[in-house]
């Protein structure tokens, strides 16, 4: 019995992947993509209006499509023999849309219901932890290069490796489950201490020594909880012997971020605390500790705690300085895009794309009678978390949420953009500008807006909205239909190109001349 329990708890680690399974036919990818046959790129780059807050009371569409997730979750999710008590929250901005605290915590006890603070296990999640120890200790220059060997921090690691005579495999390859490392460390479970991989970093390289990497690396991905894990320890015991990988956390990360209520050890307090986990079969499910495997699955958290995680990647702030705001923006790109070009691994996050353009940068957790998700999309400064007392099926419900949500949410605040400031003295802008080779370019104003027109030969005849940022500076508006492909628009930047103009001529009190940097150098222009 003992050593089935175990093989269980290494099949729910592995898959901390936030779409897995099989889905729902109403919630497969095809009903949000559409039929593959009859996908074209679209020839127009779609609008992301600002997340600017939202009007009070939510407008009805909103409200409707919380109240189908809400049902959606407590009818499809919730299970009181197999998965009897969850939490999940969506928020937008620093607002909650949406909380959910369903069921209970232990079944002997029908009266303790779950809440935003009730402690879950979080499995792969804690996978998200590695990666942000990774960027903090390339920050503060102890990593020097995310490219670097893993052999630089830890010298004894090899593997046999018919791919690559160089045989390197560096820190990016790992977070970014691009190693091709085993999924699984060669770890030998100790029933009587009930724990899953009671080893240490040296017999683990000595172990891993002896095997073959499953392939070349850089290629594809493969889910690898043998990688978070070297990654973690090799680095911690390398840059900080003083500490473990756990306490690194606690100290740099945990606490900063005043995520109080999560953490790594299993103490006599927790377990009294926490909600109980479930098996398949609605038995009580053991809390085996991960031991040297535990930076791929062991840690804890609730669903409060993930909140303040995903305030700092969704809005870059609130955190509490533990990363920059340029690595904040890096954890969240891709790495690998896989061959559908609708799904991608990042690092550490994996990645959907829905329909609208909005890539949704997710994270699955399983481990024995608990899974949890964690999503978020800085575009839309917008995250949802879950916690589940029990081994469900989440791949239905991320797609359902952001199917149901993204349209309303988008169509809401698109009718409630900022209006483009008023320039204090249009007038000494208004006029025609001439520049050789471009053409004429004018600025006139309509209603309380100052406008550019632009040449043909510069950004196809538009005419843009100014933004006034000061008097020296203003940015042409970005338009809300870009009529080509988004890569036309982004490597043409006129679309969204800052002006600058000269001192006012004081005998005419008119600006004499701009300039706009961008496509072809700086381009200057002289009123005619």
């Amino acid at each position: 019995m003992s050593r089935i329990v175990f093989i269980c708890v290494i099949t729910s680690l592995m898959l901390g992947l936030c779409v897995r399974g099989k889905l729902p036919d109403q919630y497969s990818f095809s009903s949000i993509f559409g039929d593959d046959d009859n996908i074209s790129p679209s020839p127009s780059c779609p609008y992301h209006p600002q997340p600017v807050p939202l009007p009070s009371p939510l407008p009805g569409v909103i409200s409707d499509a919380l109240n189908n997730i809400f049902q959606y979750i407590t009818e499809v999710l919730y299970d009181n023999e197999t998965a009897p008590g969850l939490v999940a929250r969506i928020s937008y901005r620093d607002t909650d849309l949406l909380s959910v605290a369903y069921g209970v915590k232990d079944k002997k006890k029908p009266d303790v219901k779950p809440d935003g603070d009730t402690i879950f296990r979080i499995g792969s999640l804690s996978k998200v932890f590695v990666v942000l120890m990774l960027f903090q200790l390339f920050d503060r220059g102890e990593v020097k290069a995310l490219d670097d060997p893993i052999t630089d921090y830890c010298p004894s690691f090899s593997m046999h490796n018919p791919f690559d005579d160089d045989n390197v495999i560096t820190l990016r390859q790992m977070a970014s489950q691009l190693s091709g490392l085993p999924q699984y460390p060669p770890c030998q479970p100790d029933f009587l201490l009930g724990k899953f991989c009671p080893d240490t970093t040296a017999n683990m390289i000595k172990k891993l020594s002896e095997q073959y990497v499953v392939r070349p690396t850089y290629t594809r991905p493969i889910y690898s909880n043998t990688a978070y894990a070297l990654l973690a320890h090799c680095l911690i015991e390398k840059l900080h012997p003083l500490l473990t990988y756990e306490s690194y956390v606690q100290k740099y990360i945990l606490e900063p971020l005043n995520m109080t209520n999560t953490g790594f050890t299993l103490t006599e307090r927790i377990r009294s605390t926490m909600a109980v986990g479930y098996n398949a079969d609605g038995s009580k499910a053991p809390l085996y500790d991960l031991g040297w495997a535990g930076p791929s699955g062991q840690m804890y958290s609730t669903v409060n705690d993930l909140m303040k995680l995903a305030k700092c990647l969704k809005m870059n702030e609130g955190c509490a300085g533990i990363l920059k705001p340029n690595f904040v923006k890096e954890i969240g790109l891709p790495a690998f895009i896989d061959y559908d070009y609708k799904t991608a691994f990042g690092t550490p996050f994996e990645m959907v794309l829905i329909s609208g353009g909005y890539l949704i940068r997710c994270k699955g957790g399983r481990i024995n009678g608990y899974t949890s998700y964690f999503s978020y999309s800085p575009e839309l400064q917008l995250s949802f978390c879950m916690t589940i007392s029990g081994d469900a099926d989440i791949s239905g419900v991320m797609m359902y949420v952001y199917d149901e949500l993204l349209k309303p949410l988008v169509n809401v605040l698109s009718t409630i953009q900022p209006k483009v400031p008023s320039i204090p003295n249009p007038q000494m802008y208004i006029g025609n500008y001439s520049n050789f080779f471009i053409g004429e370019v004018s600025i006139f104003q309509q209603d309380d807006t100052l406008m550019m027109h632009l040449p043909t030969n510069y950004v196809g005849n538009q005419t843009v909205p100014l933004s006034y940022h000061d008097d020296h500076s203003m940015q042409l508006v970005e338009p809300r239909v870009v009529p080509d492909y988004c890569f036309i628009y982004e490597v043409f930047p006129a679309f969204k190109a800052w002006v600058y103009f000269d001192d006012v001529d004081k005998k005419t009190g008119k600006i004499p001349s701009l300039r706009i940097p961008g496509d072809f150098g700086e381009l200057h222009f002289t009123r005619k």
